[in-house]
């Protein structure tokens, strides 16, 4: 494989950027061992207070003019792309300037452009703002993704929904990948420092954006009706959201909080993350849509089973009997739950152990980045 120099154009590279941050920073480090890589973005209100993460790559970032819509329109990007002569663009993420500014460029100087939608052609986030996105798929993003060489999905449902939207060119399926290695050594003293209400409890763990598209609505009938009967299990709600929706959430679940059996953690990073991970018994996401779920992944990866809906691509759970893909419904989450809560102790580090086989298989970090500079040669 001949080494190439490939741009990665993404709106953000801080932790503002959510999933990306950690999909789109991981992929370029490990493509960066066998190939030259930049990483383009936009500037954001975190500056460079990530940029430690990205080493050995440090990302360029440009200013916004005019701040108007959140769109993000930059000139110095246009600018810095056609001056760097890749061998091809990579953008990811879409509804933003960067998909635009290497569109322009992919065009002017023929080069390859490779489109990674993430998730925001699939069903859910197409009709939230329905005639907001519409227009904007009419003024410009149609036009970007039907130029490219070809569309990078992370899973068979995700290229579904492109090709259901009309769009026919090529579309590759490279999944996210996990470091398994980051789950291995954790320390419990800070979270339950942190938190002692988790200690010498059971956790089932939620932990992901507190959104209404993530089931959290559904999750609490269902967890309201088990947990008197299970007391030595509490259920630990990691994240953030809106916070008129986050206190309507909370509001959802003040009883289980009043008896102790229900903790929302707010923003959870880093070691902690990989500690809460660790220290739970079982971690559930009821989501009603998915384009992937990296924190799937990372359960697996901390030898967890799981528990989640076919909103998400994780049907190998029930497959690998690793956890249960369930209806995305409340009586599906309650018979799901119970079932996983009655197991023992070591049936769920059996089901846990099984998952972490499959991602250290499947979801290895060097083996996508290795299959992903296969299909750039592919097709340059």
């Amino acid at each position: 494989m001949s080494k190439m120099k490939i741009i990665f154009v993404t709106p953000y590279v801080s932790q503002t950027a959510g999933g990306l941050f950690t999909s789109v920073r991981l992929l370029a480090q490990k493509l960066s061992i066998k190939h030259e890589v930049e990483v383009f973005a936009l500037e954001d209100d975190r500056g460079k207070s990530d940029f430690h993460e990205w080493q050995p790559i440090v990302p360029r970032l440009f200013k916004i003019f005019p701040q108007t819509f959140g769109y993000g329109f930059s000139v110095p990007l246009v600018r810095a792309l056609a001056r760097a002569q890749p061998d091809i663009l990579h953008v990811h993420g879409i509804r933003m300037w960067p998909a635009t500014a290497a569109r322009i460029v992919a065009q002017k100087k023929k080069i390859p452009l490779v489109i990674s939608p993430r998730g925001q052609l699939n069903e859910w986030p197409m009709e939230r703002n329905r005639l907001r996105k519409k227009l904007m798929h009419f003024l410009f993003e149609d036009t970007n993704i039907r130029s490219t060489t070809f569309i990078h999905a992370t899973c068979e449902a995700e290229k579904q929904y492109i090709y259901n939207l009309g769009f026919n060119q090529p579309v590759e399926i490279i999944p996210n990948g996990v470091s398994c290695s980051e789950f291995d050594t954790f320390d419990s003293s800070s979270v339950f420092s942190k938190w002692p209400i988790l200690k010498n409890k059971k956790v089932l763990l939620f932990l992901s954006n507190v959104h209404p598209r993530k089931g959290l609505d559904l999750l609490a009938p269902a967890w309201e009706k088990l947990r008197k009967k299970h007391s030595g299990w509490i259920l630990a709600i990691a994240g953030t959201g809106e916070s008129q929706y986050y206190e309507k959430v909370k509001n959802l679940y003040r009883d289980g909080a009043n008896d102790n059996q229900v903790v929302f953690l707010g923003d959870v990073r880093g070691n902690e993350k990989i500690a809460l991970y660790r220290l739970c018994e079982l971690f559930i996401l009821p989501t009603h849509s998915e384009n992937f779920g990296n924190v799937i992944a990372e359960a697996m990866a901390a030898c967890k089973p799981v528990i989640t809906t076919k909103g998400t691509p994780w049907s190998c759970l029930a497959d690998l009997k690793s956890g249960w893909w369930i209806d995305y419904d409340t009586q599906a989450i309650q018979q799901a739950l119970k079932t996983a809560m009655c197991l023992s102790d070591e049936e769920r580090i059996e089901m846990g152990q099984r998952g972490r086989q499959y991602v250290e298989k499947h979801l290895s970090w060097d083996i996508l980045a290795d299959n992903l500079a296969s299909m750039y040669e592919k097709y340059i």
